[in-house]
């Protein structure tokens, strides 16, 4: 099953809407700022950091998971 999930496009997406920097958010979570924005290219983060993020941004990102989820269940249904 594959899916058009891109967590780091949607963590930059909700970035730009707050109007905050990557800078800002590696400061935030304790990381280095070329080392984040490189992490955000990928369409897969690992769930420590989706969290860090999400407390950070103050945005549930998981949703999109369970979202990206349950639209491949209804159309697997189908």
């Amino acid at each position: 099953m594959g899916t058009c999930l891109h967590i780091g496009t949607e963590i930059q997406k909700e970035l730009y809407r707050q109007k905050r920097s990557v800078s800002w958010l590696a400061e935030e979570i304790k990381r280095d700022q070329s080392s984040l924005g490189r992490v955000l290219q990928k369409p897969n983060l690992n769930s420590e950091m989706i969290l860090k993020i999400s407390l950070a941004l103050e945005n549930d990102f998981f949703v999109h998971f369970s979202n990206s989820f349950s639209m491949a269940l209804n159309s697997k249904i189908k």
